[in-house]
């Protein structure tokens, strides 16, 4: 089937990545950053706290930027699905978080909503500040608008037919204010575009990738369920197993311990900061990860976010991958 030609395409597109390309550039840290699945939490807290700025790539979140010239970009974190693998050069360590499918549709209604109503309440514009906005980001570029646009519908409607006030109820239930959570679940538009959006990111086949055609029709395929789904499910399953590390949303604490092992980091002593003194890495704030201005200054005793024992010698970091490893099995 074209699924299956697709996908063993792919898998092949992995495996093969030019060699002189993987001898002569440095290897990349990759966190792909799935929505909702405390993302932020784990890049500033322990990616940001583990790597110097100076190894930090500029931020893509709004939109790629990497300079192959730059060599000393190691760590890019961004909301680019597993596409942005194919299009780097070297080797690369990918990371990600998972979080259960329904609570995380459910957590983008409340961050959309959120922004949306954060933006219709007040006067500025995107041009009143030089500032990287959420909405500017994607899906959030995809979602806020649509949100924002029909809040304004309800609130006009409302206004024009002098409806009372709703009474408190349940927080994802206030037609008259905006969109239920039943209605925004069901749209064609989150459909596409959060629905199983874990997998999508992590087959590459997000509305947010390169091969936009062929990665519409494999979503629809997704969407339809069926043999093609399956097939589908399966590969992301695969690709998640084949990342260096992954972690849970439910398990934080773990997820962080793993990660720390598996790259051979101490969560104690002294780590980088996320916000210091400006310099040429910084692309602009921005209100989703505000940490322009970059330096390599640590901060001598200052202690990593969540602060657990660290794997000193070989014996131990094993012991500590296979632990945690096996933890996040038995979590699932």
């Amino acid at each position: 089937t074209e699924v299956e030609s697709w996908i063993a395409k792919k898998d092949e597109m992995v495996k093969s990545r030019n060699p002189e390309l993987t001898a002569t550039v440095q290897k990349m840290l990759f966190f792909l950053h799935v929505p909702r699945t405390a993302g932020r939490t784990f890049n500033s807290c322990l990616l940001k706290s583990a790597i110097p700025p100076s190894q930090r790539c500029p931020k893509s979140y709004d939109r790629f930027r990497f300079d192959t010239q730059n060599a000393n970009c190691y760590l890019l974190s961004s909301h680019d699905d597993y596409s942005l693998v194919e299009s780097l050069p070297g080797e690369v360590d990918v990371i990600s978080n998972v979080r259960d499918p329904m609570e995380r549709i459910i957590s983008a209604y409340e961050m959309a909503v959120e922004v949306a109503g954060r933006s219709l309440l007040s006067n500025k514009t995107d041009s009143d500040s030089d500032r990287m906005m959420t909405s500017d980001i994607w899906p959030w570029s995809i979602l806020v608008p649509w949100m924002k646009q029909d809040m304004i519908t309800r609130r006009d409607k409302r206004l024009a037919s002098r409806e009372a006030p709703p009474e408190l109820g349940s927080p994802h239930n206030y037609p008259s204010l905006t969109m239920p959570l039943s209605e925004f679940v069901a749209h064609p538009l989150v459909v596409d575009t959060m629905h199983n959006g874990g997998v999508m990111q992590l087959l590459g086949i997000t509305s947010n990738t390169a091969s936009a055609n062929a990665s519409a029709a494999l979503r629809q395929c997704a969407a339809r369920g069926g043999a093609p789904a399956a097939l589908l499910a399966e590969a992301a399953m695969r690709r998640l197993y084949e990342l260096r590390s992954f972690g849970l949303f439910d398990r934080l604490e773990d997820s962080v311990r793993m990660t720390a092992a598996t790259f051979g980091w101490s969560l104690q002593g002294p780590s980088y900061k996320a916000k210091v003194e400006e310099t040429g890495n910084a692309t602009g704030p921005t209100d989703l990860d505000d940490d322009e201005g970059e330096s390599d200054s640590e901060l001598p005793g200052a202690k990593a976010a969540i602060a657990v024992p660290s794997a000193q010698s070989e014996q131990d970091k094993k012991e500590a991958i296979a632990n945690a490893q096996a933890d996040v099995r038995r979590a699932q």
